[in-house]
């Protein structure tokens, strides 16, 4: 009797600690997870930031999960008086979690076992560093690492508390979605790590690189169509993503939105479809601020300034720490000849220390329309020898010059602006 007593108050101990252990690690739409860079210790140069890559891929498809993007967490660094690109470490992480106000990070290693390779995945709370959950899974050859990782982060999203029905909707396998090729997933993630280090025109030659090893990689081919359309060559832009759109069925459901949207914005001019597809893309991902950008942007091409400032305000909501939000939400309110409130956000963009080439075009435009010379010309000398935002100015110069008063001071400056409608970061 006292011995099936004990093995019922072991049993409900054991029940209540694991009732307890789940609830708390339970994750709210609210949440978000750092990711850390993976421990790679098979001397495969190959799996560096790849496997990291492939992990978001899987990661972000779901609409539950709610990663931290790579330019928050470069920013969060540089707050930390660190390198942007100081590779994140466990305490590295953690610590950039908890600045964040994250409530979870994610480390993962990947470690030879004879042939095979072993993946492991481990979610831990940012406050305490206790561990949440952990995934192992093994891979028995190098061409089946990806396949073994998405396998790995599709139970981390159940044990994170995403819901059955949703990894089963929003769950392309990561080796089909995006590349099977190691080689050409590895061009591709440092393609997106030189865009946010070194800019748009340095990041063209990886994202080329990674089509060449994999004509199949549909979003290799958007990345390098976006390149194209931010340096204003929308010829190849067009043509490239037309490419990604014939292979839209071999991507994640966010990755087939963005192919989608951007080809009707971008390679058909259909912009009443495109807009269509960022109307779905905000229902099914509510808390990505891409869409509401790029449908901001749209809005204002249509005319309709006060729905594009409604969505400039919400995608600002949404990522207060992207320039390009603040780019946007300021030619809404050029839009609306509301100069004020545009200057009070790129005022915000400045208390935040965010920096790009469209912000510097907007300070000109602001400049102009305060008639104030000193600083257009300081502004333009402080580009001098940089080519994208040298020529960004010099065409707000030529509108300048080019005022008599045959326009209002507000259709000059939106004029400017509208010559760089491009979303850069993730690029809208």
């Amino acid at each position: 009797m006292f011995a099936v007593a004990a093995v019922l108050l072991v049993a409900g101990a054991s029940i209540a600690s694991f009732y307890l252990r789940w609830k708390r690690l339970r994750l709210t739409e609210k949440d978000t997870i750092v990711l850390a860079d993976f421990v790679n210790t098979t001397g495969d140069s190959a799996f560096d930031d790849t496997l990291k890559q492939g992990l978001r891929v899987q990661l972000e498809q779901s609409p539950f999960l709610n990663i931290l993007s790579d330019q928050k967490a470069s920013d969060v660094l540089q707050m930390m008086k660190r390198s942007k690109d100081e590779r994140l470490t466990r305490e590295v992480t953690r610590e950039v979690c908890q600045r964040a106000g994250s409530k979870a990070f994610l480390i993962g290693t990947i470690s030879s076992l004879g042939t095979h390779y072993v993946i492991g995945l481990n979610a831990l709370n940012c406050q305490t560093g206790d561990e949440l959950a952990s995934e192992q899974v093994e891979a028995d050859t190098r061409e089946h690492v990806l396949r073994a990782l998405g396998e790995s982060a599709t139970r981390m999203r159940k044990k994170l508390g995403e819901s059955l029905a949703t990894i089963q909707k929003y769950g392309a396998p990561v080796e089909l979605a995006t590349t099977s090729s190691l080689d050409a997933l590895k061009a591709y993630s440092l393609g997106m790590k030189t865009f946010f280090e070194k800019g748009v025109t340095a990041s063209l030659p990886f994202f080329q690189r990674a089509v060449e090893l994999d004509p199949h990689f549909a979003m290799a081919h958007a990345r390098v169509a976006m390149v194209h359309w931010n340096l204003n060559e929308n010829a190849l832009a067009a043509e490239n993503m037309h490419k990604a759109y014939g292979l839209r069925d071999k991507v994640t459901e966010w990755e087939r939105l963005y192919i989608v949207a951007h080809y009707y914005d971008h390679g058909t001019g259909e912009l009443e479809k495109a807009s269509q597809v960022y109307e779905l893309w905000q229902q099914t991902y509510p808390r990505d601020w891409v869409p509401y950008n790029n449908l901001a942007t749209l809005n204002a091409a249509f005319g309709k300034y006060e729905e594009a400032l409604e969505e400039a305000r919400q995608a600002l909501r949404l990522e207060p720490e992207n320039q390009d939000n603040y780019v946007v939400a300021s030619f809404s309110y050029f839009s609306l000849n509301r100069v004020d409130e545009a200057a009070a956000v790129v005022k915000q963009a400045e208390e935040r220390k965010l920096e790009s080439e469209e912000l510097l075009g907007i300070r000109y435009q602001l400049a102009f329309l305060r008639g104030d010379e000193r600083e257009m010309d300081r502004l333009v000398a402080s580009v001098a020898g940089k080519p994208g935002a040298e020529s960004s100015l010099w065409f707000c110069e030529v509108v300048a010059a080019a005022y008599q008063g045959r326009r209002t001071e507000e259709q000059v400056a939106w004029t400017c602006a509208a010559r760089r409608r491009s979303c850069r970061t993730k690029w809208c």
